[in-house]
Order: structure tokens, then C-alpha cells, then sequence
């Protein structure tokens, strides 16, 4: 038994006084030698009887052991902290509220003398705890045993391979090699350190078992279900990782990866959907890059949905039926509390019927009008017009995205980027949206045209070639008056002629350079259909500069009325927008800009409403992840000259 590693036993522990004395029994009781067994407990800030009643426990163990108390800084750093003391060779994971099975030590450690110095893990089988209503903890009724032979990053990306920390036993020299967990990861920290571990070279043994050798307590409101934002994050994060090695290893991906991460980002934008639309379209922008024709296979509604209205819409529509659910849960749960069966029946019908009413919903109306009025939009109405039917086809996908109007939440994004035609109409489409992000995103303006041929100054002009010069630095000047107001970080003046604004190899390539430059995540510009030339060029260079972009395009309007999927209240801004309006004096004096945007946010209002007096302020906009709006785009570029894309109003 001489030959025996030495194990170190690494325990975080914060807050745990109701289970760290079993967490301490299951290591005393292990079937491996004592003397080859070392105990590290870190407690990890903890403000109960954490730690006295840890050292109760140990107190006369064989078993070496220390206890360090540390300032709370999350169960990644205890552990590092932990394996870095340690002693042994080999570290055990165990979470303080977590069991070791009696002979989990020793029948790990005996895969030891015939692992090689590339193995890095060996691992078991697990199983959940699960507490039942009489406050008992009692095994559950799945024994994980997971399986990573084969492409082992693939494999821990599954979530059926899903490996438990504590099932686990790390040799020492491949943690100090990735440098232990991520301490800035608070979820899946314990998958990145596996994944870290892999593309590193080390290899797993798996030293199977009949029954599990560590039970993982489920808490009903763990760390994982606290947050599923952040927990999703951490998923996405760790899939990004993997798919980052393999394009830089191999350059392409195999079909079994692209199905394991379409299933993960898939999973991530179903979470994202409800309560940050800027990562949902994240999400499905990479999801639209692995899968050009993604559509979720699960659940079938939302599959069948999908396929008819595609999947952003599709999530819309199952995210209303959630919350008219959960809706009338409760009321049937308030009514059933006080009434008969039959008489809550009859009360739950008549409120569903009259939320209805109120909310002008009516299901079976909405289902024949999603059916037919986007075919009467996108067939009938073009032969009736004599239009195009590129330009309807492309209104009919905007009209379908616009029935499910969202509101856009602060803040929409961390780096936004207006790209505009002309100096003002940033504060014409967006300005509210702008100021309310002016200290809580960095904001940085281009502006494709001079505007020499917008607006007016003072006086008469004398000779046309110096007034057009004093016109284009009154207005460049107005444009770095309303930036300072909005804190803009970078202002770039690409200095094309009014209605020249060029669409050709280098002026593709400058705007492209000035997007890598500065990266946003959210980009401003006018909508592809607003009627004026300079507005629709500068639609079709940026879909040229920046089909590999990753972001949310915020579409606004200013010449012409665009259908909105979503929405931003500026009722406490509008002051401010038309305060940034009054910057451009010399536009003024040509257009009253002021009453057309006072009027139009107010319009908004009534019509797509934020509240239900249809009050306020709204800028309206088309929302799409940046791959999806230059489709849009450039499906329209080579339609014949004076068709709706040949730079006519």
C-alpha cells in the first residue's frame, strides 16, 4: 500500500454548516488508506458555523488535514487556492454540500499505476440527491455515466456527458498546466477547465462502476437556476471556446460538431429570447451561420411555426403563449381556491374571453390573418400596384416580423454604431434611443455624405462653390455639436458628394476597415426602404461591408414609414432628441424637422403602444440580426435600372 498516490481532498465551502459535516463523513469513511489521504477545506468567507463545525469534525481524524479561511471570492478561486496547497499528486474535487461513496477514493486511484502521463482525468459515475418534502435527501432515480471516448470536446459539450466535478480525479500537473478554473467564470467553469484540459493534450480514463461513486445534491434554487442568463452565458462561452480550436486546428467543421453546437446555441437563444433579444439575434446569427436554413426541431409547435413564419417570429409567438398561460394558471389557481369546480371553469372562460377583448386579440382571427395576409401582401398587391415583387416579398417578411412589436430594453448594446447618410439624421431617427445610451454604451458616428446640398444658411448665395464649402463645414460642425452632447467616443467623415455616395470595391473596403475598427454590437442606420437616394446607397455599401459582422442592425426612418418589430420608449427623452434636432439650424431653415419628429414619436406611441392611454414618445425600428437585414438588402441590388432599388425615390 506503500505505492498508493497521495489524494488531496479539496473541499470549498461557503455558508455550509448544514452539510459540511456529511460532506467531511463521506471522505473519513473512504476505503483508500489514511495515511495517503489529505483534507484541504477553504472556507470561502462564509458567515455561519462553517468552520467550527468543520473542525469538530476532524478534530482527532487521521486524516491530514488544514482549514483556511479566506475573503469570499466564489467556489473557482477556493479551489485554486485549495490544489495549490495541496500535497498530492492527485486532487479530489467536493463541493460542501456533496458525498464521496465509501469506495470512491480507492477504486479511482487504482486506474492510477496503468494511466499514462498524458491522462489528465479519470472519472465515474454520478448521481443527483434530491430532497423530498419531509426535508430528507435521497438518491434520484438516474445513474449519469457519462462517455467521452471518441472526439472528447465534442463528447463534453453534450449534455448527457455532463461529467460532476466531484466525480472526477484531477492529476496535479495538468491543473498547474491550464492554470486551475477560470476565477472570472461563476457557471460551467468546471466544463471550461475540462475543455482547457483537452485542447491541451491530456486524455480521460474512465473507471466504470456498477453504482455511483458521488452524489451531487440538487438544491431546488441552485447556483445554475438562480440565473439562467448567466448560466446560458457560460454555455455558449465554453461552446465558443471549442468551436474557436477547431476552426483554428482544422479550419472547417465536421457535421457532428455543427449539430452539437446548433444544439447548444439553439438551447441558449430559446433562454435569450425573453429577456435579451440583442443575444438572442446573437445567437441566431450563429446559428444561421452554421445552419443557413436552421429551424429548431424541438418542440414540434414551434418547428411547424417556424418553418411557416421562420424562427424569430416562431419564438414571438411562443413566448405569447407562455405568458397567457402562466396567466391563466394563476387565475385558475386564485379561482379554484375559492369556488367549484365548475363555477371556476366557467369564471376562468369569461376573464380569457374579456382579456381578449381588451387586449384586441383573437386567436382564431390571428391564425387566418397569419395565413392570408402575408399572401395577399406579397402576391396580390404587386400585380395590383405593378411593383416589383422583390421589393413586396421583402415588405411581406418585414409586415410577418412586425405583428409580435417587442420594446426594446436599456441598454440595447455596449458599442453602438450610427452609420448615416447625412449629418442630423442620427437625431431625426434615433436621437432618443442615442441619448439614453449616451453614458451607458460607447456611441461613434460615420457620416457617408457632405451635405452640400442640404439645408440652408443665412443670406443669399453670392457664388455657389464657396457657399456649398461654408455649408459643408456649418453642417460638419453641427454634427460634432450633437456628438459631444451624446459623449460619442469616434466621429468619421467618409465625405461623399450629396447623391453620390458610392458603393464600389474601395469605398466598400474603408467602411469595412472602420467597422473592424470599431466593433460594434449594435449598428444604426436609415431603413433600406427610406425614400431618398443617398439613404438606400448607404444601405447597399454597408450590406457589402459587413456581411461577416456579427451584430443587431437597429433600422430607423426618417423619410419614409417603416413597419417596426420593435420599439423604444423615448417619452422621458423626447426633450432631449429635439434639443439634438435644434443643433442643425441650417436644416431648419428648409424643413421643420422639429414638429415632424415630435409628431411622428407621438404617433408611435398610438400606434404601437407602450402603455394603454397610447401616450408618449416612441422611435420605431426594424431589428435584425446583421446577416438577415443584408440579405434583405442585397436581394434587391440587381433589380433593373428605376426598379425600387436603383437609387430613385
Amino acid at each position: 500500500m506503500s505505492n498508493d498516490p497521495t489524494i488531496s481532498v479539496v473541499i470549498p465551502a461557503f455558508n455550509a454548516e448544514s452539510y459540511i459535516e456529511q460532506a467531511l463523513v463521506s471522505v473519513l469513511q473512504q476505503t483508500y488508506p489514511s495515511d495517503h489521504l489529505e483534507i484541504i477545506l477553504i472556507d470561502d468567507g462564509s458567515e455561519d458555523q462553517t468552520r467550527s463545525k468543520a473542525e469538530v469534525s476532524l478534530r482527532g481524524s487521521a486524516v491530514r488535514h488544514q482549514i483556511l479561511s479566506v475573503p469570499n471570492g466564489g467556489p473557482s478561486k477556493a479551489r485554486n487556492i485549495g490544489w495549490t496547497l495541496a500535497k498530492g499528486n492527485w486532487i479530489q474535487f467536493l463541493d460542501a454540500d456533496d458525498l464521496l461513496a465509501p469506495n470512491k477514493v480507492e477504486h479511482q486511484a487504482s486506474f492510477v499505476p496503468i494511466a499514462s502521463e498524458a491522462t489528465a482525468v479519470i472519472y465515474s459515475p454520478w448521481q443527483n440527491m434530491v430532497e423530498r418534502p419531509t426535508g430528507e435527501w435521497h438518491p434520484g432515480n438516474e445513474i449519469f455515466s457519462p462517455d467521452l471516448r471518441g472526439d472528447t470536446l465534442l463528447q463534453l459539450l453534450k449534455s448527457k456527458n455532463f461529467v460532476a466535478t466531484g466525480s472526477q480525479l484531477f492529476r496535479r500537473c495538468w491543473l498547474e498546466r491550464v492554470q486551475g478554473f477560470n476565477e472570472r467564470r461563476r457557471f460551467i467553469e468546471d466544463v471550461e477547465l475540462l475543455l482547457k484540459i483537452t485542447m491541451a493534450g491530456g486524455q480521460f480514463i474512465k473507471a466504470d462502476s456498477s453504482a455511483p461513486l458521488f452524489f451531487y445534491r440538487r438544491h431546488a434554487r441552485s447556483l445554475s437556476q438562480s440565473d439562467s442568463i448567466a448560466f446560458m452565458d457560460g454555455c455558449v462561452a465554453n461552446a465558443e471556446l471549442a468551436e474557436q480550436y477547431w476552426r483554428k486546428k482544422e479550419g472547417s467543421l465536421s457535421q457532428p460538431r455543427v449539430e452539437v453546437l446548433t444544439d447548444v446555441y439553439s438551447q441558449a437563444a430559446r433562454v435569450f429570447y425573453e429577456d435579451n433579444r440583442v443575444k438572442f439575434f446573437g445567437m441566431y446569427s450563429k446559428l444561421r451561420e452554421l445552419c443557413p436554413h436552421f429551424v429548431p426541431q424541438a418542440p414540434r409547435s414551434l418547428w411547424l411555426f417556424s418553418k411557416i413564419i421562420g424562427y424569430p417570429m416562431a419564438e414571438a409567438v411562443a413566448l405569447k403563449s407562455r405568458q397567457l398561460k402562466s396567466v391563466a394558471s394563476r387565475v385558475a389557481h386564485a379561482l379554484q381556491l375559492s369556488l367549484p369546480a365548475k363555477s371556476a371553469q366557467r369564471n376562468l372562460s369569461g376573464f380569457l374571453k374579456e382579456f381578449c377583448r381588451r387586449r384586441g386579440f383573437h386567436p382564431r382571427l390571428w391564425l387566418l390573418g397569419l395565413t392570408s395576409y402575408s399572401r395577399f401582401l406579397g402576391y396580390v398587391k404587386p400585380q395590383l400596384l405593378g411593383a416589383s415583387e422583390e421589393e413586396y416579398q421583402v415588405r411581406r417578411r418585414l409586415m410577418v416580423g412586425a405583428w409580435s412589436t417587442r420594446i426594446l430594453r436599456l441598454p440595447v448594446g455596449k458599442n453602438i454604431l450610427a452609420i448615416c447618410p447625412h449629418p442630423d439624421d442620427e437625431s431625426i431617427g434615433a436621437g432618443g434611443l442615442l441619448w439614453a445610451h449616451r453614458k451607458l454604451a460607447q456611441i461613434h458616428f460615420v457620416i457617408l455624405s457632405n451635405g452640400e446640398d442640404g439645408g440652408r444658411l443665412e443670406g443669399a448665395p453670392a457664388d455657389p462653390g464657396p457657399y456649398k464649402q461654408k455649408l459643408v463645414e456649418v453642417r460638419k460642425a453641427e454634427l460634432v455639436r450633437t456628438a459631444k452632447a451624446l459623449n460619442v467616443g469616434s466621429v468619421q467623415f467618409m465625405d461623399f458628394p450629396d447623391k453620390g455616395i458610392e458603393t464600389d470595391t474601395k469605398s466598400v473596403q474603408r467602411l469595412r476597415e472602420i467597422l473592424a475598427r470599431v466593433g460594434p454590437d449594435v449598428v444604426l442606420l436609415p431603413w433600406f426602404f427610406d425614400n431618398h437616394p443617398d439613404h438606400r446607397a448607404t444601405n447597399l455599401l454597408y450590406a457589402r461591408a459587413s456581411s461577416d459582422l456579427e451584430c443587431l442592425v437597429l433600422a430607423f426612418e426618417v423619410w419614409s414609414l417603416l413597419e417596426p418589430n420593435a420599439v423604444f420608449d423615448i417619452t422621458p427623452h423626447l426633450d432631449a432628441k429635439l434639443a439634438l434636432i435644434r443643433n442643425y439650424t441650417s436644416q431648419l431653415r428648409t424643413v421643420d424637422y422639429l414638429n415632424y419628429a415630435a409628431g411622428l414619436a407621438r404617433a408611435r406611441a398610438f400606434h404601437t403602444p407602450i402603455n394603454e392611454s397610447r401616450t408618449g414618445a416612441v422611435e420605431a425600428f426594424i431589428a435584425l440580426p446583421n446577416r438577415d437585414y443584408c440579405d434583405l438588402v442585397l436581394s434587391l441590388q440587381d433589380q433593373a435600372a428605376g426598379g425600387p432599388y436603383s437609387g430613385k425615390p
